[in-house]
């Protein structure tokens, strides 16, 4: 009846085991891009010179937490002034 060595219906087919994917780092710097290993000598983002060099910046870190923010609201403060 509908066996599989053994092991009947679904859990039959959840049995076979499927190939897994490498994981694939991305890029901290260059947001939503994968770690295409762009400096000489890094094999992934935690060993790339210039994520150190801007991790090691607090401006350039600053920069770039607000990048991963997004764009904030639109304040009064960020319009253009109205000229008439």
């Amino acid at each position: 009846m509908g066996t599989v060595d053994g092991v009947r219906g679904a859990r039959a087919r959840r049995a076979v085991p499927r190939p897994r994917r490498a994981p694939v780092p991305q890029c901290p710097i260059r947001l939503g891009e994968s770690c295409s290993l762009c400096l000489p000598g890094a094999s992934g983002p935690h060993d790339c010179t210039l994520v150190q060099l801007v991790m090691s910046d607090p401006e350039l870190r600053e920069r770039l937490a607000e990048l991963r923010r997004g764009p904030g609201p639109v304040t009064s403060d960020s319009r253009s002034p109205r000229t008439s």
